[in-house]
Protein backbone atom coordinates (compact mmCIF):
# COMPACT_ATOMS: atom_id res chain seq x y z
CA UNK A 1 0.00 0.00 0.00
CA UNK A 2 1.02 3.71 -0.79
CA UNK A 3 -1.22 4.89 0.11
CA UNK A 4 -4.66 5.22 1.96
CA UNK A 5 -7.71 7.51 3.04
CA UNK A 6 -10.44 7.56 4.30
CA UNK A 7 -13.46 10.50 4.25
CA UNK A 8 -16.67 10.40 6.28
CA UNK A 9 -18.71 9.21 8.20
CA UNK A 10 -21.80 10.44 6.44
CA UNK A 11 -24.25 9.34 9.20
CA UNK A 12 -28.05 8.70 7.87
CA UNK A 13 -30.87 6.96 10.06
CA UNK A 14 -29.08 3.51 11.28
CA UNK A 15 -26.84 3.05 8.71
CA UNK A 16 -23.81 5.27 7.35
CA UNK A 17 -21.14 5.59 4.82
CA UNK A 18 -17.35 6.29 4.80
CA UNK A 19 -15.83 6.53 1.50
CA UNK A 20 -12.44 4.71 1.34
CA UNK A 21 -9.64 5.21 -1.32
CA UNK A 22 -6.02 3.44 -2.16
CA UNK A 23 -3.58 3.28 -4.08
CA UNK A 24 -1.88 -0.44 -3.90
CA UNK A 25 0.84 -2.06 -6.53
CA UNK A 26 -0.79 -6.12 -5.91
CA UNK A 27 1.79 -8.67 -4.32
CA UNK A 28 -0.03 -11.67 -6.17
CA UNK A 29 -3.01 -12.66 -8.60
CA UNK A 30 -3.59 -11.64 -12.22
CA UNK A 31 -2.43 -7.87 -11.16
CA UNK A 32 0.98 -8.87 -9.39
CA UNK A 33 3.23 -5.90 -10.02
CA UNK A 34 0.74 -3.57 -11.36
CA UNK A 35 0.20 -0.41 -9.14
CA UNK A 36 -3.64 1.08 -9.37
CA UNK A 37 -6.18 3.09 -7.87
CA UNK A 38 -9.21 1.87 -5.50
CA UNK A 39 -12.16 4.42 -5.06
CA UNK A 40 -14.98 2.43 -2.58
CA UNK A 41 -18.06 3.56 -0.69
CA UNK A 42 -19.04 1.08 2.10
CA UNK A 43 -21.94 1.51 3.77
CA UNK A 44 -22.59 0.32 7.18
CA UNK A 45 -25.71 -0.68 8.82
CA UNK A 46 -25.97 -0.65 12.74
CA UNK A 47 -28.36 -2.11 15.64
CA UNK A 48 -27.44 -1.86 18.88
CA UNK A 49 -24.53 0.14 18.43
CA UNK A 50 -22.73 -2.87 16.52
CA UNK A 51 -22.37 -2.60 12.94
CA UNK A 52 -24.14 -5.46 11.37
CA UNK A 53 -24.43 -5.63 7.70
CA UNK A 54 -21.42 -3.89 5.43
CA UNK A 55 -21.90 -3.37 1.92
CA UNK A 56 -19.25 -2.18 -1.08
CA UNK A 57 -19.49 -0.33 -4.06
CA UNK A 58 -16.95 0.43 -6.50
CA UNK A 59 -16.29 0.56 -10.27
CA UNK A 60 -14.61 -2.54 -11.87
CA UNK A 61 -14.01 0.25 -14.93
CA UNK A 62 -15.04 0.60 -18.18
Amino acid sequence: MHRGEAEGPWPHGDRFIVRFKYDVTAKTGPMAGKRMNLDEAALYTVKDGKIVQEEFFYSMGA
